[in-house]
């Protein structure tokens, strides 16, 4: 058994390797920062952010792939530890292509112009969501909600590049160096961006 204190699951490596997912404690990471604000700052911020790249890390390491990385898919337990939930979901559908059903502003163009399944979750397109999960905790919002967009206008709109991630601006809370690392990571081709191991450690180099 490979258990993490920022994954809420326990990942069985045997020769027929599984994933246990346990039952979900904690608040909701957004409701938790709302709970705390004004009182949160930048550094503790940051250090979720830092948290919830372990957990992605954690996961990577050991093969297996999220899937599915939004803030609805991390809580803080009673310790304040940053837990990601949800692993590897999407392979319950996996038979039915990828659904990209509510986590569709989080999902890497590449899978949402191949969702008939001919192109399946990669490490690239984990840290993608990572990049727009951090500009989530940050904003307190969901990416790309100023525009407004509709879930099918906005899926067509990214199915040709450049999409809609150069409308993307710097929030007023973030930082250049972090921006440009969020940055890095929606870059449109999948194989320029870095890896989730890549980008915990430009965040610790932050903290």
């Amino acid at each position: 058994m490979n258990a993490n204190i920022h994954v809420g699951a326990v990942i069985n490596i045997v020769p027929d390797p599984s994933i246990i997912l346990t039952t979900p404690r904690g608040i909701p990471v957004l409701d938790y920062l709302q709970h705390r604000r004004p009182n949160v700052n930048y550094a503790d911020l940051l250090e979720v952010v830092i948290q919830v790249a372990k957990g992605l890390v954690h996961c990577h390491d050991l093969g297996i792939l999220h899937g599915r990385v939004r803030c609805s898919n991390v809580l803080v337990d009673e310790d304040g530890l940053i837990k990601l939930v949800d692993v590897a979901s999407y392979l319950l559908h996996s038979d039915e292509g990828y659904d990209v059903g509510d986590v569709v502003f989080w999902t890497a163009p590449e899978l949402l112009a191949n969702r008939d399944g001919s192109v399946s979750p990669t490490s690239a397109t984990d840290v993608y969501s990572l990049a727009m999960t951090i500009l989530e905790i940050f904003t307190g919002a969901p990416p790309f909600s100023e525009f407004k967009p509709r879930a099918t206008s906005f899926v067509f709109r990214m199915e040709w590049r450049p999409g809609m991630i150069p409308l993307l601006r710097k929030p007023p809370g973030i930082p250049l160096d972090l921006w440009n690392i969020l940055q890095a990571c929606w870059d449109w081709d999948a194989p320029l961006r870095p890896t989730a191991s890549s980008v915990l450690r430009q965040l610790e180099a932050l903290a």
